[in-house]
């Protein structure tokens, strides 16, 4: 649920959740201005602060112009953002925020225009920033990786992160092809001790298929090959269910790492609600897995 307000010199859309609405995605738009409400924290100094509100340019395609489902704005990309804008906010739970706080790389999939991994990569930019006046010690380095098989896709999320002034990569992969995801694994080192992996996604055509319950499932060979600590998921309702193991053994025998869900949000804590304006329920969540030793 959002208002809308159009720029009449330069036709650009600002979305911001309110009691009015449009409906995502835009279409009609080539360029969404989005409204997003950061509140940074130094955990090693407990304090806490809430910035201005920061509007991210966002490019995308349209009905203008031929577009794939890609490189357009989807309720739950919009949704992601926000979360990661303010995790206090989102209502992750402390024990994953702390998860979070030691991630050194972030890798999305199915990134298209890149809209959660550039809010996460200015919230990061602007921790570093306040450590950075404190002459704080804790000073550290964070890479945000948004992949996505399409090329359109990547270079809207590359336009659209240079415009936010954020340092994102941005990735050709293709998540079906497990050569590409150890590749990738390999190349940026996820396996290694000192590397703390941070996956995200929304909506991803293909893998949200509503048979996740399955501990063999694509979605879970994924994360067992690229190793995260945490993968925050955006979705519909109902399209993600969480793996099934039946006993420690079956989990023993997927792998090493099994991924449990320890927490779901509903997309109305973050102002998305349902296409019906009747309702206080929403058509998008949430879903935080982390990642479980076999015993």
């Amino acid at each position: 649920e959002f208002s809308q307000h159009t720029n009449k010199s330069t036709g650009m859309m600002t979305l911001v959740a309110t009691s009015n609405h449009i409906y995502l995605p835009v279409l009609n738009e080539l360029m969404l201005r989005m409204r997003v409400q950061f509140t940074t924290k130094l955990m090693e100094t407990g304090d806490e602060y809430e910035d201005d509100e920061h509007v991210i340019e966002i490019e995308q395609d349209g009905f203008l112009r031929p577009f794939k489902t890609a490189a357009v704005l989807w309720p739950s990309g919009y949704l992601l953002a926000q979360c990661l804008a303010d995790l206090d906010h989102c209502g992750i739970a402390q024990d994953t925020t702390d998860l979070l706080n030691e991630t050194t790389v972030t890798l999305e999939l199915g990134a298209g225009v890149g809209a959660a991994s550039i809010v996460l990569a200015k919230r990061l930019q602007m921790e570093q920033h306040r450590r950075h006046n404190r002459k704080s010690s804790q000073l550290s380095t964070f890479s945000v990786l948004a992949t996505d098989r399409e090329l359109g896709a990547l270079a809207l999320t590359k336009a659209n992160s240079l415009a936010a002034n954020v340092n994102v990569t941005s990735l050709q992969l293709d998540h079906y092809n497990m050569s590409q995801v150890r590749e990738l694994a390999n190349t940026f080192m996820l396996h290694q001790k000192s590397q703390r992996l941070l996956v995200l996604g929304s909506s991803l055509e293909g893998l949200f298929d509503g048979t996740t319950d399955n501990p063999h499932h694509t979605l879970w060979t994924i994360l067992r090959t690229l190793n995260p600590s945490v993968a925050i998921f955006s979705h519909s309702i109902g399209s993600l269910p969480p793996p099934i193991y039946e006993d420690d053994d079956m989990a023993s025998t997927i792998g090493d790492d099994a991924f449990v869900l320890v927490q779901t949000i509903p997309g109305v804590r973050l102002g998305v609600y349902a296409r019906s304006s009747n309702t206080q329920s929403s058509d998008f969540e949430i879903s935080v897995f982390v990642r479980r030793r076999a015993t």
